[in-house]
């Protein structure tokens, strides 16, 4: 990175501190679409192949005050059949506030796959946070808003006029310069512009937007990116980044990334200055985090809690439907079972993932699952419950 791309971007951010230097504190108390989601503090975030019906129902027993859909590929949504779609979004009655969020490359599929199900949502949202490499190879997601802007703000702007319901956004930090060998593959924030892309965002009709607080090259899933003795991410969420975002904002801010605990959470609204908290990978391991006390530390959940959470996954399954053979694989042993073993035990687990296709098959392999770890969880295991979780 050259020494005058730094110095522009320090002048840039000079210029715009000053701008909001005497401001007030954003006021939401007569935001519509905000109290219209009461207000949350506590948000579940978007995940792939996690965020089903019973997995937020889940998320909702145990606290979580609004939850997201996993991304819905807009143009396969349009594409598929109306029995087809329920493969893709299936909601009930309590299942609110919710926001569905969709990937999409363009106004047409976006706005087409919205105005399908929008009677059913409080919001759709644009996905420009995955930094995944199919969201690469066909520009969605992360890609979408380092990519193509200009396309961004056409389908904001197309969204909030064409939908009945609010269009939100989930982005993460634009980068100052690529990364290199010289700064660790890491590269820096561009803050400046960001702001300037989430004002525009703003000012084409953008209701909330939620910010990770990582650019894409941060990505926190993957090994190169952690620190595989605490598990933390080695390059953490730039909470002074999403404060310095918010300050230039009217809309509502949901600050994402790098919470593991009440406290964590508590820290990170008290820094970034954000309306809400927005968690995804620490559910998976821990659907309870919600519930924990204020101020509490990092619950270190034990493989008989494991087996517990798998358990009341499959009864929200049971009672609501509205998962598929991929989803219930994904909790019964990526999400649930797989994060509390050594990566011996993992290797031993991943065959149990296959042959899954129904809730019976899933219940079956989970008593197996429960006898195999009955080493782990010094016998407690017969006091897992399999069905009829209250």
């Amino acid at each position: 990175m050259g020494q005058s791309k730094a110095r522009q971007e320090r002048q840039a951010m000079s210029v715009l501190e000053e701008a909001v230097k005497d401001q007030p504190p954003r006021d939401l108390s007569s935001n519509s679409f905000w109290s219209s989601l009461a207000s949350p503090k506590l948000v579940a975030a978007p995940m792939v192949r996690h965020t089903d019906l019973p997995c937020r129902m889940l998320y909702r027993k145990y606290g979580a005050q609004l939850a997201y859909t996993s991304m819905i590929d807009s143009d396969r949504f349009i594409a598929a059949s109306v029995e087809e779609r329920g493969k893709y979004f299936s909601t009930t009655a309590d299942d609110r506030p919710l926001i569905a969020q969709f990937g999409a490359t363009n106004a047409h599929d976006f706005v087409g796959a919205a105005q399908l199900l929008q009677a059913s949502v409080d919001a759709v949202c644009l996905n420009m946070d995955c930094p995944q490499r199919r969201a690469a190879q066909q520009g969605f997601g992360a890609y979408l808003m380092r990519d193509n802007a200009e396309e961004v703000y056409n389908i904001v702007r197309r969204a909030s006029r064409e939908l009945k319901v609010p269009v939100v956004c989930k982005i993460r930090l634009l980068a100052l310069a690529p990364p290199t060998v010289g700064n660790g593959y890491k590269s820096i924030p561009r803050v400046s512009a960001t702001i300037d892309f989430c004002k525009r965002l703003q000012d084409e009709g953008c209701a909330m937007i939620a910010i990770h607080g990582r650019t894409i090259d941060m990505s926190n899933s993957g090994a190169s990116c952690r620190d595989n003795k605490n598990h933390r991410p080695v390059y953490p969420s730039d909470y002074d980044a999403i404060n310095a975002i918010q300050k230039h904002l009217k809309i509502p801010v949901v600050a994402n990334g790098d919470m593991r605990s009440m406290a964590d959470i508590k820290t990170c609204l008290e820094t970034t200055g954000a309306d809400a908290a927005m968690v995804a990978t620490e559910l998976l391991y821990n659907p309870l985090l919600f519930s924990n006390p204020p101020n509490s530390g990092r619950q270190v959940v034990k493989p008989i809690q494991q087996l517990k959470n798998a358990a009341e996954y499959l009864f929200m399954c049971s009672k609501y439907g509205g998962y598929t053979p991929e989803t219930l694989k994904s909790h019964l042993v990526d999400s649930i079972i797989v994060p509390c073993l050594s990566p011996e035990r993992k290797r031993e687990m991943i065959p149990f993932g296959e042959g899954v296709e129904t809730r019976d098959d899933a219940e079956r392999r989970l008593l197996e699952i429960t006898i195999l770890l009955s080493s782990v969880c010094g016998g407690e295991n017969k006091c897992v419950a399999l069905v009829d979780v209250e």
